[in-house]
């Protein structure tokens, strides 16, 4: 959780990168994924910066074979997600590694294979920040204004072909509800400055309480996290984006969500899976502390289909789609200014604090 109001520290963090090409060639960008298409990936690359050398590694799909290892051990730059390099064991196993790029906002599931009795891997790490921020905002906006003007419940009545106008005249003004934010970094930003353009009312869970001077114009009030009760008691609708730390695992369970008892707060999860327990979720559902539960992250993905979350009727599953759309340009515009920076030696852009985690 960022205390910051301003995104523009989190942007420009840089560390910078030894530029190593003796050779006067320059070094090759490995691909190694399966989540986004990596052959769409790689025409955009070349469309984008036709000087880049580009190296397909693998999609991982039927594991690394031995030239795979092969080219991964020789690479100074890989383009990659978290799931493949968790799912190969890759953080320690790059000898030759300078800097890796993750096309994903967050990266823990890198960062939590960093070993405390070994020192941090000595190549740089960057993320695609910011680039699913409105994305996910648009859709934590979407899920209330659904909830707040009854779609659901009318898409139903026009399937049976009724109408009952009377059962939706109680709607609330906008300017009348409260959204919590568990999770204040440059989504939760986002998010909050959307929930404001509608005159929602925003409170946000940070770490340190800013001072006035670097307050957030958009958040009304501001909770540290041991007033977390305090959020949670106010606000009619609760979002969670924190990131899948170790520091995060179970941040919900327990009694956390008795204190949304008395509004009986819709919960938003599109952070990660691991911070409420499935169990959490029912439980806090059966004894009225929640009205609604919106989960488009689990601990497990996709979501086993024997899961009592799916038949559920107080619960909305999406398929981890809050932040997913791809338009390649926009999505590979951080590889491309962080290699043109690369060749330059010049800092990279969004870099990763290994000891933070993001």
């Amino acid at each position: 959780m960022d205390d910051n109001c301003s995104t523009a520290k989190e942007k420009e963090q840089v560390v910078a990168v030894e530029k190593e090409d003796s050779e006067g060639v320059s070094p090759a960008v490995g691909i190694l994924f399966s989540f986004y298409a990596p052959e769409n990936v790689a025409a955009t690359l070349r469309r984008l910066c036709p000087a880049m050398r580009i190296v397909f590694v693998s999609d991982g799909s039927d594991g690394l074979k031995p030239e795979d290892l092969e080219k991964l051990q020789t690479l100074e730059i890989l383009l990659s997600h978290g799931r493949a390099i968790d799912k190969f064991q890759l953080v320690y196993s790059l000898p030759n590694l300078k800097w890796m790029h993750c096309f994903a906002a967050g990266v823990e599931l890198i960062t939590n294979a960093v070993q405390p009795d070994r020192p941090f891997p000595g190549y740089t790490l960057t993320r695609n920040a910011s680039y699913f921020d409105l994305q996910m905002a648009e859709y934590v906006i979407g899920i209330i204004l659904s909830r707040e003007r009854f779609i659901p419940e009318m898409l139903e009545d026009s399937k049976n072909r009724r109408q009952r106008e009377t059962s939706y005249r109680r709607i609330r003004d906008l300017s009348d509800i409260s959204l919590g934010i568990c999770g204040f970094g440059s989504i939760g930003k986002e998010v909050a400055r959307v929930a404001k353009a509608f005159r929602i009312n925003v409170w946000a869970l940070v770490r340190t309480l800013p001072t006035e001077s670097s307050r957030c114009q958009t958040v009304d009030e501001y909770r540290s996290v041991d007033k977390l009760g305090e959020l949670l008691s106010a606000c009619d609708y609760v979002v969670s984006i924190l990131p899948g730390f170790k520091s995060t695992d179970g941040f919900f369970d327990g009694s956390v969500l008795r204190n949304c008892k008395e509004k009986k707060s819709v919960f938003i999860n599109i952070g990660r899976g691991n911070v409420v327990s499935e169990s959490t979720i029912i439980h806090a559902l059966r004894e009225g502390w929640i009205g609604h539960a919106v989960l488009d992250v689990f601990h497990r993905e996709p979501l086993p289909v024997e899961s009592s979350l799916w038949t559920h009727p107080d619960v909305t599953i999406t398929p981890h789609v809050s932040g997913s759309h791809v338009d390649e340009e926009k999505f590979l515009k951080t590889v491309v200014d962080n290699y043109e920076r690369y060749l330059n030696g010049d800092p990279l852009l969004h870099a990763v604090d290994w000891r933070k985690g993001y």
